[in-house]
């Protein structure tokens, strides 16, 4: 999967601009390793500026989430259908004495 962080680079120091000097890169992790890098920040694209690569972490935290949610609320019906059939276990468990109570008697 395709990381990105904004690196700020060596660049061209004998150009004027400071932006050519120390260029701010939208880079995967892999691209970065070719540059002397001189900080990271949070990225601002969510393409790389060399190979192109798309990070898509962020979508994919959220289809996490989403994915936890619905386990989480089916976690919760299991539960509630367990404790349906224990408590239909246990009306058949009085009904069946019960029959026998009756039975006993005939």
């Amino acid at each position: 999967m395709c990381k990105l962080n904004a690196y700020t680079v060596w660049g061209d120091m004998t150009s004027d601009k400071s932006s050519e000097n120390y260029p701010l890169k939208n880079l995967c992790e892999e691209c970065a390793a070719n540059y002397e890098v001189i900080s990271v920040e949070a990225p601002f694209d969510k393409y790389c500026e060399d190979c192109g690569c798309e990070d898509i972490s962020e979508e994919l935290e959220n289809r996490k989430e989403e994915i936890e949610e619905e386990i989480s609320k089916i976690e919760e019906k299991i539960t509630e259908l367990e404790t349906e059939l224990n408590d239909n276990k246990q009306i058949l468990v009085d009904l069946q004495k019960e029959l026998e109570d009756i039975n006993s008697q005939l």
